[in-house]
């Protein structure tokens, strides 16, 4: 019953290593991209849509499961 939210968490965290350190965009193409999924998670927590369509399945996780979203942040940060 858990797979589909670990599904969501794995997508975020798989794409935002895939910016971090795959292809060719320069770093501050890297660093737009995951500020992006940041302001995502800022929307989530205001209550707002996200503007990523797989990212309102996150929020649903994320408040179903009460996920801290300082974890995402975390790991945003570690890349």
């Amino acid at each position: 019953h858990l797979r589909p939210a670990v599904a969501l968490i794995y997508r975020f965290a798989r794409e935002a290593d895939d910016f971090a350190d795959e292809g060719d965009a320069s770093a501050a193409t890297r660093l737009a991209q995951l500020n992006r999924f940041s302001e995502q998670l800022r929307r989530i927590e205001r209550g707002e849509a996200p503007e990523i369509a797989w990212f309102s399945e996150l929020a649903g996780v994320i408040r179903a499961h009460r996920l801290p979203l300082g974890a995402f942040d975390d790991l945003l940060s570690a890349f």
